[in-house]
């Protein structure tokens, strides 16, 4: 077989990969990562500097890393790294004054390198060396699912939210564009929820999940969320991607570990919740670099390092090689509300794994292309 299946279903190009991975000139056929450091969160400086746990990690234009914080505890939300793992400088404490936020949620880095921090009903926003910039108000409230929220090259925010009616219930969970005031733009894709609410079959395949790149976006969808839609920055459909991704089954060990590890506060909705699980999604995340390349976390695990194989496809959307990259967890994310998904630039790649000892690390490798 030369190359994936091109068709067109109702105006839109469809690359149906099936279950191959192909050879294209002019494109690599392997990705070798060399590992170049560790920001060990275990190391005794870091903890007396505040850093005790991450929800979210990024990178700017110039190598350094910002690592987030879990936001719940007093100290600083954002601690940033020179592009060799030394901690330059902490900011955005904990506090409703200028350059503090009460329950910071990190919503990305805009193309200009400014750092947005959400607290409550408004925006903190820093430069690229944490100086606070200025304060935004956001009089609209949204009910956002999860941390995964991304700051598009246009300004424009895409994040997953469950969507208002009559009943007060959630009867689907959509992806939506907003502007900064939090006012929607317009659903890129809805995904309705069973009847009895968030119980169901397979629960997480009606989460959203996507990944951002300077010019198109990409997300789940189609039946159970196998497939891979992409989008330019306005949320038209520009093409699907297909890849014949398998069905998972979430064993009785694996629930019951999330169910223990929960915090005694949780509600008996959330039990259900996991209890209920039966399926995993098809795949965990999507990440996509500098060069168009998207990587498609999947469940399947390298029996060498641990970390998750990746499915790479082309910016035009074929399926070249696996590689393992990243130690995110979709569901372990979902119930810890944190958003550890792979950061890919400045041809590195940025992952967060735990430890052994309950810590956890951030991981830089450099990306060698073959």
């Amino acid at each position: 077989m030369e190359g994936p299946i091109r068709t067109i279903e109702n105006g839109v190009e469809v690359v149906d990969n099936g279950s191959g991975y192909f050879s294209v000139p002019g494109q690599p056929r392997s990705l070798t990562l060399r590992e170049e450091f560790r920001i060990d969160l275990e190391d005794e400086k870091l903890a007396a500097a505040g850093l005790t746990d991450v929800s979210a990690i990024d990178a700017d234009v110039r190598g350094r890393i910002l690592v987030f914080g879990s936001g719940l505890k007093s100290g600083s939300f954002v601690f940033q790294f020179d592009d060799k793992g030394g901690l330059i400088r902490s900011f955005c404490p904990k506090g409703q004054g200028p350059g503090e936020a009460e329950f910071p949620t990190y919503f990305g880095m805009t193309a200009s390198g400014e750092i947005l921090i959400h607290s409550t009903s408004r925006f903190v926003v820093f430069d690229s060396d944490g100086g606070f910039l200025r304060q935004e108000r956001t009089e609209k409230w949204v009910r956002f699912v999860g941390l995964r929220r991304k700051v598009l090259a246009n300004g424009n925010i895409l994040a997953p939210y469950i969507p208002e009616n009559k009943e007060m219930v959630a009867r689907e969970v959509a992806l939506a564009l907003f502007d900064g005031q939090f006012n929607k733009l317009v659903d890129v894709r809805s995904h309705s929820l069973p009847e009895n609410g968030i119980i169901g079959r397979n629960p997480l395949a009606h989460v959203p999940i996507f990944g951002v790149s300077a010019s198109v976006f990409f997300a789940n969808g189609g039946d159970e969320g196998r497939d891979i839609a992409v989008f330019d920055l306005d949320g038209r459909l520009k093409k699907i991607i297909r890849a014949g991704f398998p069905s998972r089954q979430v064993s009785e060990a694996y629930k019951k570990d999330i169910i223990e590890r929960l915090p005694k506060a949780v509600g008996d909705d959330t039990r259900k919740f996991f209890a209920s699980l039966s399926q995993f999604p098809p795949f965990q995340s999507l990440a996509v670099d500098e060069k168009g390349f998207l990587f498609v976390s999947t469940l399947d695990r390298d029996p060498d390092s641990g970390a998750y194989m990746n499915d790479v496809f082309s910016p035009e959307g074929v399926r070249l090689f696996r590689v393992g990259l990243g130690y995110q967890d979709y569901m372990r994310d979902f119930y810890n509300n944190s958003f550890l998904d792979v950061v890919l630039k400045n041809g590195r790649a940025y992952c967060v794994r735990e430890k052994a000892s309950g810590f956890k690390e951030v991981i830089v490798y450099k990306m060698m292309w073959k």
